[in-house]
């Protein structure tokens, strides 16, 4: 286990996210934790809408530094890469169909999506707007003083593993119509930097932890393609790899190369998708760790598994009371979505998605051992 260092560093780490007739959300403000926010729910919930709405606020300004270093941002510009980045990661027929709209309203008052975004550090706050009838544009209400700089730049987990599609992907995502979410691309794109020479040593702690859960360690080749080279034999081309493996080898390059580092804010949907147990118990040590160093940490989840061990780990850290958690939950009631937010797990209300965990359980038991 990595070293506990929980010192809150200055960054554009985010504080509140406020969605009004975005998707599912009608009118909520989610309020964030500096180190780990878990949010869990059913399907169909809007546990990846929130997800994709907030990495998109954050690469959405984070290009702008890009594009423009230190200057300051513009309204131009910035409704610009919103919209751009809404476009790629949400991939909607027009950018109006990401609003929840009721027609019967719209001939009394016509509605607005409203989004604003909240950081710890207030430079980077802004907010946007559009209308059920917008095509490809948003407008900006309240512009940043600055952009997310370079070493905040976002990172977006899809719950699949991308190493195997890594060679030639971002090329052919350029250049061809390629169906795949604009988080993709942006992911392939931090997994291909060069390693760095240096770590600070709580990140080199972490990767060789990581390195040992594998048995081996990340090569990225001169021919773009990776591989896991173990302690014996030839290194292992990621195709032949196990996906739980692909998964953390993911974690493990992203460290290696500085993608991930203090001040960055890590969005991981369902990284328990295909993992077993086992492996899933490494996989939230990782989590636990990442956002002990550092790392905003987001996690949308309907694991009780990976759930349980975070919450095992929290109450086993003995400085958690510095280390702040957010558990936000979301449940759907016909077309409404009910949300609950705690900085406790123990406040967390009954998810019919993990009730029905224990009640397999209890039904188990008693088919077993028949009273």
């Amino acid at each position: 286990m990595v070293k506990n260092s929980v010192t809150v560093v200055e960054g554009a780490w985010l504080q509140s996210l406020k969605a009004q007739n975005f998707a599912l959300f009608k009118g909520t403000t989610f309020e964030f934790s500096p180190h780990l926010n878990l949010v869990i729910g059913e399907n169909a919930a809007g546990k990846s809408q929130l997800l994709k709405l907030a990495y998109s606020m954050c690469a959405a300004s984070h290009e702008g530094f890009k594009k423009q270093g230190d200057s300051l941002p513009t309204k131009e510009a910035l409704e610009s890469l919103v919209a751009d980045k809404l476009n790629g990661v949400f991939r909607p027929e027009k950018i109006g169909h990401l609003m929840s709209w009721d027609p019967l309203l719209e001939r009394s008052a016509p509605a607005l999506c409203q989004v604003e975004l909240a950081c710890f550090n207030a430079d980077y706050n802004y907010g946007f707007y559009f209308g059920a009838r917008a095509t490809t544009k948003v407008s900006v209400a309240g512009l940043p003083q600055r952009y997310i700089p370079r070493n905040f730049q976002p990172v977006f987990m899809p719950p699949r593993e991308l190493l195997t599609l890594y060679p030639n992907f971002v090329a052919t995502y350029e250049s061809r119509f390629f169906e795949f979410e604009e988080t993709y691309r942006d992911l392939c794109l931090q997994l291909g930097v060069p390693a760095l020479k240096t770590l600070d040593p709580p990140f080199k702690a972490l990767l060789k932890s990581i390195e040992k859960a594998l048995g081996a360690k990340v090569i990225h080749d001169k021919n773009g393609r990776f591989y896991l080279k173990y302690t014996k034999g030839k290194p292992l081309e990621m195709p032949l790899v196990a996906e739980g493996h692909q998964k953390i080898a993911m974690i493990a390059q992203l460290l290696a190369n500085g993608s991930l580092q203090r001040g960055t804010p890590l969005f991981w949907d369902e990284p328990e998708a295909n993992l077993n147990p086992k492996l899933l118990k490494h996989v939230a040590q990782i989590i636990y760790d990442l956002a002990n160093q550092g790392i905003q940490t987001f996690i949308a989840t309907h694991s009780l598994f990976l759930m349980r061990e975070l919450e095992i780990l929290h109450e086993n850290n003995p400085h958690k009371a510095s280390f702040h958690n957010r558990v936000i939950t979301l449940a759907a009631h016909k077309e409404e979505i009910t949300v609950h937010q705690s900085d406790s797990f123990e406040d967390m209300p009954v998810i019919v998605s993990l009730d029905e965990e224990l009640i397999q359980s209890d039904r188990f038991m008693e088919a077993f051992n028949p009273s």
